[in-house]
């Protein structure tokens, strides 16, 4: 789908009358769906009103209250609809923005991660923790609240994870108005995709709201854009002028994040230290520079992997139903030569082979799964996988998974974000159990692990659209970051399963943790995979089989 009609709900929000503030917006959703709009941002805080003292009354959990009333509202006028509600959770409350879909199914939530000190907002509400995308039938869209507009890196890390549009909605006064409008069309040019913005029109007390909301297009075009009074605004948005933006300036192909850093002059105080790096050191800033060695060199293991499969294999047994073959010590001993080769100074640690303690104090280390799914490899069903992770100090900070078959790269850079094939991928914002997708694996020990793997399947069955288990953890990892399934889960887990997926879904949105509810290391020996939101749903199931078999 390449064109999207969005509507902006600019109204007064009047602070303690939630039922006249949702007979307005009620009256917005009607108008929008009359116009055939797809989607409708109302304004921050649409319900209840900018009054923080009174938030922890006004607050409701997640899918009740005005967000229950949301839900409805999308249902009842066939709309996606976004705008920001108080949120009651356990660390407190946020302001939290949302989507939700036209059967009433949420997207996503995003609590507001920059809290703005000049209105007290740390004193009263919660802030987030993380970034949201949200799928929708024309690619992810962004949630972003107010205040952020003046924070640029929220806006380009969800623009590398592939948003084409960012939402946000607003109580921004006329006594900043300059900014809001430069700084909305700047986070448009900037990342070459759509911003959607919707502002409060009104007057309380002393402050006038002055609306302005607007839809402004990849070339800082706007589309359409509100007076300072209430009403409802309408614009389409052709998908493809991302795509003409992006092909005549190639900013993103012409971004050096491996350049982005301070250097001192020499002579001033602190030159000295920062000129004393050694080369380990210096190979481990340039992240870059290493993916690009790790994916040749995993591409170089791949056509091995391509060369043997379907063929007659020698096969050997590490354990019952634990099988290696000799494409396996093949591929192994490639990148492990490759690697030396390229960093003479860094430590390996592979499945096969063994190698380096990754827990042990010393140079970075690569961890290294040379072929996943054996079993699929020895049988010739395709789906196999090759892994390499580059960990400093316990964290992996560059990882490659490579599915040879399919010709797909999956990549991730510690804080820079995850790719498939070179393009910016993300988790799904599935958000309830009953929608998602999922995979999982089992042990290869069929004793007591088969019993305990089987009841976590059963009741995951049960709860989700369906589960499969392919027997590849590391492509299972890689198609949660890229959004095939919506989560995974498995137990009995090693380094060379993990350490590059790990990365992936960190860097593509989502949450990697243990069955303990732990942050997932590369030594955890279970693990559950999801965006945000659906994580906390899966470690409840988690949570009761476990009490169940305990």
């Amino acid at each position: 789908m390449t064109r999207m009609t969005i509507a902006l709900g600019q109204m007064d929000v009047r602070p303690g009358q939630p039922d006249d503030n949702l007979e307005r917006a009620r009256a917005l959703a009607r108008q929008a769906h009359e116009a055939r709009a797809d989607l409708l941002l109302l304004p921050e805080l649409w319900l209840h009103g900018y009054n923080l003292e009174r938030a922890a009354e006004w607050a409701a959990p997640l899918d009740e209250g005005g967000f229950a009333t949301m839900r409805s509202m999308a249902r009842e006028f066939h709309l996606y609809l976004a705008g920001s509600l108080l949120e009651q959770h356990a660390s407190g409350v946020s302001n939290t923005a949302v989507l939700y879909a036209p059967d009433g199914s949420l997207l996503g939530a995003y609590r507001k991660i920059h809290l703005f000190r000049m209105m007290e907002e740390p004193r009263y509400l919660a802030p987030g923790d993380h970034l949201t995308l949200c799928p929708t039938p024309w690619g992810p869209v962004g949630l972003t609240i107010c205040y952020d507009l003046r924070f640029p890196e929220p806006f380009r890390t969800l623009a590398l994870a592939g948003a084409v549009l960012f939402l946000l909605p607003a109580q921004w006064p006329i006594r900043r108005i300059e900014a809001w409008g430069i700084l909305a069309r700047a986070r448009a040019v900037e990342n070459e995709l759509f911003v959607a913005t919707c502002n409060r029109a009104g007057v309380e007390g002393d402050v006038v709201f002055p609306g302005r909301s607007a839809v402004i297009d990849p070339w800082g075009r706007v589309l359409v854009e509100g007076d300072d009074q209430e009403g409802l605004l309408v614009a389409c948005a052709d998908l493809r002028e991302m795509t003409k933006a992006r092909r005549y300036l190639t900013v993103y192909q012409d971004r050096r994040p491996e350049a982005y850093r301070v250097v001192e002059m020499e002579g001033h105080e602190g030159a000295g230290t920062r000129r004393q790096e050694d080369t380990g050191k210096r190979e481990r800033r340039d992240r870059g520079k290493v993916l690009e060695v790790a994916i040749e060199i995993a591409h170089e293991a791949g056509a091995l992997v391509r060369q043997g499969f379907g063929q007659a294999q020698q096969v050997a047994f590490k354990s019952a139903n634990n099988p290696v073959t000799a494409t396996d010590t093949a591929a192994e001993r490639l990148i492990r030569t490759r690697l030396h080769q390229a960093f003479p100074s860094h430590r390996f640690l592979a499945e096969e082979s063994g190698g380096d303690d990754w827990r042990a104090d010393g140079p970075p280390i690569w961890v290294v799964d040379p072929l996943d799914g054996t079993v699929n490899f020895a049988h010739n069903f395709p789906h196999v996988g090759i892994s390499l992770a580059l960990v400093e100090q316990g964290e992996p900070v560059v990882g490659v998974i490579y599915d040879p078959l399919r010709d797909e790269t999956f990549t991730a850079i510690a804080g820079e974000g995850a790719w498939l094939n070179g393009a910016p991928i993300h988790v799904t914002g599935v958000a309830r159990l009953a929608d998602a997708f999922l995979a999982t694996g089992f042990s290869y020990d069929r004793g007591a692990d088969l019993d305990d793997s089987l009841a976590y399947f059963v009741r995951f069955m049960h709860r989700s659209q369906g589960v499969r288990r392919a027997g590849a953890a590391t492509l299972d990892l890689a198609h949660v970051a890229c959004g095939r399934f919506d989560g995974f889960w498995e137990q009995r887990l090693s380094p060379w399963d993990v350490a590059a997926g790990i990365l992936l879904i960190r860097e593509a949105g989502g949450v990697v943790s243990d069955f303990a509810g732990e942050q997932a290391t590369i030594g955890s020996r279970s693990i559950v995979a999801a965006n945000p939101i659906l994580h906390g749903e899966m470690m409840g199931v988690i949570n009761e089989t476990r009490a169940d078999r305990q």
